[in-house]
């Protein structure tokens, strides 16, 4: 239903006061009227009206007195000054107070319409110039955001692959180590502790590189099961350590359709909120995720949701709660309760428009001092899942041909001549890509592989191969990622290089 403007005319002389409500009347507006002005002001606090016509020589107080008592914060009325002086400078006062209009007594029934129309015209332009100064603040924050958290993705994520390289010699070193140490004795079980930990750290990196990533991988059949304890596991190296985290992840595999990165994200946005509602003394962390058949009948509590199989996730925390009041619009774009510093409004709002973009529900059950849960519904899907990498637990077959072998990391080179070598393989290695391709067109016929890794000064990895196909195309060649991109046993030793690619 269409607003109708809401009208407050005050002035002491009760006649003149409803012959102006006649008029205005007439116009369809809403009208109410007072001949006190300090009643007037209580009227203009209490009920917000849309325009205020006000009489400047009142009893009591004057037009002025109370156009300057007005709280602009609370109420931005318009407002039209009337009085019977013909004087300027009166005018040019009431202007001057923030007066919309000024009008001598007395008026024609016409020009008081239109200049009620003019003024109510004039507000609205005014309310529309402060919506659009707000909206447009807000979008500079939120691209101004989005340009750090790119920025930080792009810092991550070239730490992440630094940190790769040292991780890979660690591991490649301590499983060299224990090829040489027999069962049973101590330095063997040194070494497993430091190969132990060493994995716990790569796949802490490869999670932060998944998040780094500019590119989504796009909707998929995804294990929900997988996901959730890998979210989680980056999540305990985030989170304060008075923070207990209690996970019940079902045996049985939740399938659904959607962007794992995704749904990281919703994770992140959940527990790190849940994190802040348990600051500063800490508590439990929930997360519960099992298959639920929903029929028809249970379906009604949800909106948008169709008879079938879901996921069910809980998460929960032992925060200090969501009032009543505001639950139902944590949801919302931009509404926050944290003080500034601590969250954008954002978060809540993103992780439901990826719920719902997945074909989900999120609701949010609190009780103030004592709990919040979030219950998210996902639909879970037939589709196949892609087959994953087969892991050859079977001794590696060696060989005798001659491999190249060039990585600008002189540790990594080491590791990848041993390995090669234990195989039976004759090995070249190099750590300059512009030396590699001088001692590759020296001889191009010696040499059966070439193993390259991707970013090198100089020369790249691709311009590496791309030069050395020039003028042999035969000789077989590839890239460290698709090559070394796979787990490498043979009887008790168990290699992975770049694990990240």
């Amino acid at each position: 239903m269409e607003h109708l403007p809401r009208l407050l005319i005050c002035d002491d002389d009760r006649q003149m006061t409803e012959s102006i409500k006649l008029v205005l009347e007439t116009s369809g507006y809403q009208i109410q009227t007072t001949n006190n002005a300090r009643h007037a002001l209580t009227l203009i606090h209490a009920d917000l009206p849309d325009l205020v016509i006000l009489d400047v020589k009142m009893p009591e107080m004057s037009g002025f007195e109370v156009l300057d008592s007005v709280d602009r914060e609370r109420c931005d009325a318009a407002f039209i000054m009337v009085t019977g002086e013909a004087s300027v400078d009166s005018a040019i006062k009431a202007i001057r107070k923030g007066a919309s209009d000024y009008l001598r007594k007395p008026f024609e029934p016409d020009e008081l319409i239109i200049r009620v129309e003019k003024a109510l015209k004039q507000r609205q332009m005014q309310r529309d110039n402060i919506c659009f100064e707000i909206e447009k603040r807000k979008l500079q924050n939120q691209l101004r955001h989005s340009q750090k958290m790119e920025a930080i993705g792009t810092l991550a994520g070239g730490i992440a692959h630094d940190f790769n390289n040292v991780l890979s010699i660690i591991l490649g070193n301590t499983e060299l180590a224990l090829a040489d140490i027999p069962t049973g004795q101590a330095p063997r079980a040194n070494l497993e502790r430091i190969l132990t930990a060493s994995l716990r750290a790569r796949e802490m990196i490869q999670q932060l590189l998944s998040f780094s990533r500019k590119e989504e991988s796009g909707r998929k059949p995804i294990q929900l099961n997988h996901v959730i304890t890998e979210s989680l596991k980056l999540m305990r190296a985030s989170l304060p350590t008075n923070i207990s985290i209690e996970k019940d992840i079902c045996d049985t595999p939740c399938t659904i359709l959607a962007d794992a990165t995704q749904i990281h994200q919703v994770m992140l946005n959940l527990c790190t909120n849940a994190a802040h509602a348990m600051e500063p003394d800490g508590g439990t962390l929930s997360v519960q995720l099992e298959p639920v058949t929903l029929d028809s009948q249970s379906t009604n509590e949800f909106n948008c949701l169709k008879p079938g199989h879901y996921a069910r996730l809980v998460v929960a925390d032992t925060g200090h709660g969501i009032d009543k009041s505001i639950i139902e619009r944590i949801f919302d774009p931009y509404f926050t309760t944290k003080e500034t510093g601590k969250g954008t409004g954002m978060g809540l709002s993103v992780v439901h428009g990826i719920i719902k973009s997945n074909g989900g529900t999120i609701r949010a059950f609190s009780r103030p001092g004592r709990f919040t849960e979030f219950h998210l519904h996902l639909p879970i899907t037939e589709l196949p899942m892609a087959n994953e990498p087969t892991i050859f637990d079977q001794q590696l077959p060696g060989g005798h041909e001659h491999i190249m072998v060039v990585d600008d990391e002189e540790m990594l080179v080491d590791i990848m001549r041993q390995v090669l070598e234990q195989l039976g393989y004759m090995v070249t290695a190099h750590t300059s890509s512009q030396a590699a391709l001088t001692d590759f067109r020296a001889c191009p016929d010696r040499f059966d592989l070439l193993i390259t890794d991707m970013t090198m000064p100089g020369i790249t990895g691709i311009g590496l191969v791309n030069a050395v196909k020039a003028p042999a195309p035969t000789c077989p060649s590839s890239s460290a990622p698709a090559t070394m991109n796979r787990s490498m046993k043979r009887t008790h030793l168990r290699w992975g290089f770049k694990p990240w690619s």
